[in-house]
């Protein structure tokens, strides 16, 4: 609980990383502890510690070599959270930050994510329908992200992926599982684009597929649902193949 992570952070002064990984003793005061006692920490992994709060990321916030932040499925988790990190040291050195699960997050909350610089690697999976296009289109200014992951954002539609399209620049990787309003229109001519996934997408049809392989012409990998799999000719599927590996998940 969280007496043990304060003996840990106590007498464990140079900890770089912290997994704290379904943890369900862990609290804010924990994670205080943890802040105040271990200044080089560059990694924490909070994924499933429900009591973690907001109280949590407003002392989260202040450490300054802080690169990855994991709090998938902290569902006390909220904007003002959110608001936390983008004001705080973090704002500038999080590279990486998983938000998986926090469905408390709203479009507010994403609006705020901007303001972290150096951010490279988001992820907004799961986060429930208070994500709309209009917070996924105002993460299009961060110029530093290169994998976002919107899985099963139900009101995720092409305006959010025009809109990364046309400003994100170096975008590498894109996971986009269970968002039905995508359609392939938008994913065609990803410049930098390397991955990008599409399993669960009803609107993602045999001619989309095609299409974005032959647009993206650095594109390395594209998962795709398995059932699209039988409508896809042998032929094409071999030209494919040749350009890229395609995984059916």
């Amino acid at each position: 609980g969280s007496e043990g992570v304060s003996a840990i952070a106590s007498s464990c002064k140079d900890l770089r990383r912290v997994n704290l990984r379904w943890r369900s003793n862990v609290e804010d005061r924990g994670i205080l502890s943890l802040i105040c006692g271990c200044f080089s920490l560059s990694h924490l992994d909070l994924s499933r510690c429900e009591r973690i709060t907001n109280i949590a990321l407003e002392a989260i916030s202040n450490a300054n070599c802080l690169e990855s932040l994991i709090l998938e499925g902290c569902k006390m988790v909220s904007d003002v959270g959110i608001h936390f990190l983008a004001r705080g040291k973090t704002s500038s050195s999080l590279k990486t930050l998983d938000l998986c699960e926090c469905f408390r997050i709203t479009d507010e909350g994403i609006g705020f994510l901007p303001q972290m610089v150096s951010l490279q690697d988001l992820c907004l999976a799961k986060c429930g329908s208070s994500i709309t296009d209009r917070g996924v289109i105002a993460l299009a200014s961060m110029k530093s992200l290169q994998r976002l992951n919107l899985s099963w954002l139900s009101k995720v539609s092409d305006l959010s992926i025009l809109a990364i399209q046309a400003d994100c620049n170096d975008i590498k990787e894109l996971v986009l599982s269970g968002c039905d309003l995508v359609t392939g229109l938008s994913l065609q001519g990803f410049a930098r684009v390397q991955a990008i996934t599409l399993s669960s997408c009803r609107n993602i049809l045999r001619e989309d597929v095609e299409a974005i392989v032959s647009s993206c012409h650095i594109l390395e990998y594209l998962g795709l649902d398995k059932d699209l799999r039988r409508y896809i000719p042998l032929s094409c599927l071999k030209n494919m193949e040749s350009k890229c590996t395609i995984e059916w998940l």
